[in-house]
């Protein structure tokens, strides 16, 4: 259905009500769900463009390694990317007209916060940051010694945060740094959804 041409499904369309196949509530649901994915599409682009940014803009911090020396696997941020925009698809369709709706356009506004914790939900599910064997005995050896893992090692996680930040217009750097602590901890050793990120983002949305 991608390669297929506007006016070719028009012409279905158009067979199809005068077969009486398809009545007006199908067509206006059709429309809305055109309309709704429409708005999404740029999205998953703009989520890919906003992680590469932060990956080529970034300074790690260690005199033994710099961002150069990791493997960052940008088909793994496209599938991540991409597994957004579904899953934000879906909730469009599961919460029908419970989803608030924008004055001007009439089109489904999901929550910012919302759309940022099922941002940094999938990203920092997507293997996307690929540590060196260097960086990986480097840390071996801080753990031994009872120092805190390396900044590098949660580096896919603190990007996952800044890109779902984001959607709700805070810098990591806002956010108090216990709170920051605590977000990473839960995201990479602890189990957290979508649902219950989306209320954090809310949350932190209206923090002073």
């Amino acid at each position: 259905m991608e390669n297929v041409q506007p006016s070719v499904l028009l012409e279905h369309i158009d067979q199809l009500l005068k077969e009486n196949k398809i009545n007006d509530a199908d067509l206006k649901r059709i429309v809305k769900q055109t309309l709704d994915e429409k708005n999404l599409a740029p999205l998953a682009d703009l989520i890919f463009l906003k992680y590469k940014a932060l990956a080529a803009g970034t300074s790690i911090g260690c005199p033994k390694s710099n961002l150069k020396d990791l493997n960052l696997s940008f088909t793994n941020l496209k599938e991540a990317c991409s597994e957004i925009e579904t899953d934000l698809r879906i909730i469009l369709v599961r919460r029908k007209e419970l989803i608030g709706k924008d004055k001007e356009t009439g089109s489904p506004r999901m929550a910012r916060g919302k759309i940022a914790g099922v941002t940094t939900f999938r990203l920092v599910r997507a293997h996307i940051i690929h540590v060196n064997p260097d960086c990986v005995r480097c840390n071996d050896d801080r753990i031994l010694k009872g120092q805190p893992p390396c900044y590098v090692i949660n580096l896919n996680t603190e990007f996952a945060l800044y890109c779902g930040l984001n959607f709700i217009k805070k810098t990591y750097s806002t956010i108090p740094k216990e709170i920051r602590a605590e977000l990473v901890y839960t995201l990479t050793k602890r189990h957290m959804n979508q649902e219950t990120l989306g209320i954090i983002f809310d949350t932190l949305q209206y923090m002073a």
